[in-house]
């Protein structure tokens, strides 16, 4: 993400809760039929955004420096979660 569409990322989400994907892959969920990958994200309060990077406060890590060129994708946490913008089936599956 350039310094303008991270500009524009902290008119919307600074102070919210966000899940941050970043391409990698942790696990593999194998199911008789087929196999989800679980992404790795990262997931903390969006507390300030300089240039190019993110600035996330973690709970129980502290802050954490995010170089946006390195981000895939960012969700605002509402209802779901960024595993239901890749993995539509896992929707079904979530525990309530």
């Amino acid at each position: 993400m350039s310094a303008g569409f991270c500009k524009s990322v902290a008119s919307k989400l600074l102070g919210k809760m966000v899940e941050i994907y970043q391409g990698g892959q942790h696990e593999s969920v194998k199911y008789a039929e087929r196999e989800i990958n679980r992404k790795t994200i990262i997931y903390g309060k969006l507390i300030d955004v300089i240039e190019e990077c993110l600035i996330l406060e973690v709970e129980d890590i502290g802050e954490v420096y995010i170089n946006s060129w390195s981000v895939q994708s960012i969700v605002e946490l509402k209802n779901g979660s960024i595993f239901d913008i890749y993995n539509p089936d896992e929707r079904r599956q979530v525990k309530k």
